[in-house]
């Protein structure tokens, strides 16, 4: 092909791929976008890539970062390095990493129209069929998601491989580097997603079907040509599932209870995955990133979708010398389809994600079908224009969908009103917006579907923004109950007990989460936290510095190491922290105040003139912190599996206000002003316009002799009450000590 020539074709590809996709761009993070990349750590520091030849690193911190239960549940560390690519480029930007998925399916629809120029020689059928798979709206779930990439780099690396094996045939088995390129590309396509083991299958099809053209005995005569590929592939088959399901076997270490279907579900999911796929390929008018699956053990379904296969066959039968081209493209989508066609358990059955590799055979027997039948050029242009324009047109209006979280869950629970996954992430989605009632009753609806623990998580976590802390716990627990491993349910059940002040049951829940993960600042952060409030100062410094390590970045953390430092009597290092948290974050009040109070009490220790020695045994109060993952899907086997849970925001009714402040004004009777600090701010966080709480701080402030933040308060009561006398005269006397006046 002239050079010029291969430029438009090109040029003419890239472009239309481009119109149909170029809006990805602009969407936002969505289904497990945030939590594989955006709030994934372990891709922040490109270092951590070693971790990818690490079984115990690699599923504790890549991907969704959960250590036993909700962790990867594959390994896919082609994928994984993607995505440190992408963070080391465009760091949090969704921009970014949408563009590279764009880039890779642009690259792909070249080497497809690579692969079958290759294949066949003939120049038309392989300008539709890349140009027909460049738009088709069947590819906008893979392209719109990028924690769904993997579907894109398997494809890409799966079809480079096959291309190489080409060459290294049609050069007449003389050039060995193409074989060892294709065994290559075998691999990544593997590592990208198990999807990828059946090209050797693909290989074997296009040998008896392309090569010779379905003669029997020339395949069976020159088998001994091909001995040499087929056990090198052989081999590197052997070598991934040994790496897959010896080496990195997630399951062999975290005791994980899947389902399982019998044979006879199975055999009926797998006809009737086959015709609804083939259905939506051919007509994309309602795509879904979730579908009600209630048609896959239906009866009447199956009786159209086991003639459909049986005619299928026949096509693939009749055509396998005649037009061998036939064949093997429905072959193409019978066997790539394979993995994902319900013969293995699923728990997305369903998804058009699984249909970006497939659909390359049913999009090219299909562009096959127009070359060689619709003879009137006038008349081939104008079908191929209708159909261009409507894939177009379709594609670019499902990237909307895929905008932000609210509208790919808004538009998919109306599609799919039964289906777990729609109702779990809109009553997700709901809650982030703060409509807790509504995201309540869609919790229950996704449940009634189907009893998982996730759902139950994320109902406890709405249940305590309410401040129903009852519901919370029995959610937690049934969380708990579902998924034993659950570390987060024991982590935010844990912070409930902290909140209750039962802190030996927090400490015990929380050991149960860092057993589970391990990796789980935030729950080091908590156990440090309740061990503070018991007093064991030097295990809450250890446990702290623990949650330092796993994340330098976590500010709370440090804040409350500080605190420890201070309760412990080793003023120097809390002043150091306390320096070190508002240079990092300047705007954090609790931490100037903290360190203003630091400041004003080593002024004081040791002297007669105050009232009082601050005790090196105590702290203030602590919040508890959750961790804080976003959800989705739950494949035990192919897909990563996501959670999402809102921040919990517990409030108080002014009764437990007033039993805050009641406790504090005893301990300022027995002049333990540092307890009282503790009971005041407690109040304070969850009552911020009670100018009585700011009252009483700014007076047990002056017992500490911190000046300065006591007038901070009195301020405070005065933008409040600007007519408070008691506070007017105060606040004069405090000026008058610090010499304003």
């Amino acid at each position: 092909m002239k050079q010029y020539l291969k430029i438009i074709i090109y040029s003419l590809l890239l472009v239309a791929g481009s119109l149909a996709y170029i809006n990805t761009i602009t969407n936002d993070f969505v289904y497990d976008d945030a939590s594989v990349l955006k709030d994934n750590r372990y891709l922040k520091n490109f270092s951590n890539i070693k971790d990818i030849f690490s079984k115990e690193d690699y599923f504790a911190r890549s991907g969704v970062a959960k250590y036993k239960r909700y962790g990867e549940a594959t390994y896919r560390p082609v994928v994984t390095i993607s995505y440190f690519i992408d963070f080391a480029l465009f760091g949090e930007n969704p921009m970014g990493s949408h563009a590279m998925n764009l880039i890779y399916h642009l690259i792909q629809i070249i080497v497809l129209f690579k692969l079958i120029l290759l294949m066949t020689n003939n120049r038309n059928l392989s300008l539709l069929s890349s140009l027909l798979f460049a738009v088709h709206p069947i590819g906008s779930e893979a392209i719109n998601a990028i924690s769904f990439r993997e579907d894109i780099l398997c494809c890409l690396f799966f079809c480079l491989s096959l291309f190489y094996y080409i060459k290294y045939v049609k050069t007449n088995f003389k050039l060995a580097v193409n074989l060892f390129i294709s065994l290559l590309f075998y691999l990544c396509s593997c590592l990208s997603k198990e999807n990828g083991f059946v090209l050797p299958i693909i290989i074997l099809i296009y040998n008896h079907f392309i090569y010779y053209n379905f003669s029997v005995n020339q395949f069976k005569n020159t088998f001994a040509r091909f001995k040499k590929s087929y056990f090198l592939f052989a081999l590197t088959a052997i070598t991934f599932l040994i790496i897959r399901f010896v080496i990195f076997n997630y399951q062999s270490v975290d005791d994980i209870t899947t389902s399982h279907q019998n044979l006879s579900t199975a055999i009926i999911r797998f006809f009737n995955i086959l015709l609804f796929y083939f259905r939506i390929i051919l007509l994309p008018d309602k795509l879904s990133p979730a579908y009600n699956v209630g048609f896959l053990e239906n009866a009447w379904y199956l009786s159209i979708s086991i003639p459909f296969f049986a005619g299928l066959m026949f096509v693939i039968y009749y055509f396998r010398s005649k037009i061998p081209f036939i064949s093997f493209s429905l072959l193409w989508y019978l066997i790539t389809l394979a993995p994902v066609s319900g013969l293995i358990y699923l728990q997305h059955p369903v998804a058009e994600r699984y249909l970006y590799m497939p659909s390359i055979g049913i999009i090219s027997f299909v562009a096959f079908l127009i070359v060689k039948f619709i003879r009137n050029f006038k008349f081939k242009i104008s079908v191929l224009t209708v159909i261009l324009v409507l894939f177009i047109s379709r594609s670019i209006i499902q990237n909307t969908v895929w905008s932000n979280e609210f509208s790919l869950w808004d538009y998919t629970v109306k599609l799919a009103p039964k289906n777990y996954n729609a109702l779990a992430n809109y009553a997700v989605v709901l809650a982030d917006k703060g409509n807790l009632q509504d995201s309540i009753v869609y919790y229950k609806k996704a449940l009634a579907v189907d009893d998982r623990a996730q759902s139950h998580y994320n109902l406890a976590n709405t249940y305590a923004r309410l401040g129903l802390k009852e519901k919370a716990k029995e959610s937690y627990r049934m969380s708990i109950a579902l998924d034993p491993n659950y570390s987060e349910a024991h982590n935010n059940l844990s912070k409930i007990y902290g909140e209750e002040g039962k802190y030996l049951e927090a400490i015990s829940e929380i050991k149960i989460a860092l057993k589970l993960n391990p990796y789980n600042a935030q729950a080091y952060n908590n156990l440090g936290v309740c061990l503070n409030q018991i007093k064991r100062y030097n295990e809450a410094i250890d446990a702290l510095k623990k949650a330092i390590q796993l994340n330098p970045g976590y500010v709370n953390a440090h804040f409350n190491l500080g605190s420890s430092y201070f309760s412990n009597g080793e003023y120097d290092k809390a002043e150091q922290v306390m320096r070190f948290v508002v240079s990092v974050d300047p705007d954090n009040k609790a931490a100037q105040d903290y360190l203003q109070f630091i400041l004003d009490s080593a002024k004081t220790r040791g002297s007669n003139l105050q009232q009082n020695i601050v005790p090196s045994n105590q702290s203030e109060s602590n919040e508890l912190n959750e961790e804080t993952k976003r959800l989705s899907k739950p494949e035990p086997l192919y897909e990563n599996s996501i959670q999402k849970s809102e921040h919990n925001s517990f409030k108080l009714d002014k009764a437990d206000i007033s039993g805050f402040l009641k406790q504090g004004d005893l301990f300022m009777e027995s002049r333990n002003y540092i307890e009282a600090l503790k009971m005041y701010r407690t109040a304070l966080r969850h009552s911020e316009d009670n100018k009585e709480v700011y009252f009483k701080l700014a007076n047990c402030y002056i017992k500490l002799g911190s000046f300065q933040l006591a007038k901070k308060q009195l301020n405070e009561v005065l933008r409040l009450s600007p007519n408070n006398a008691q506070a007017k005269r105060m606040l004069a006397d405090v000026d008058r000590i610090l010499g304003n006046k």
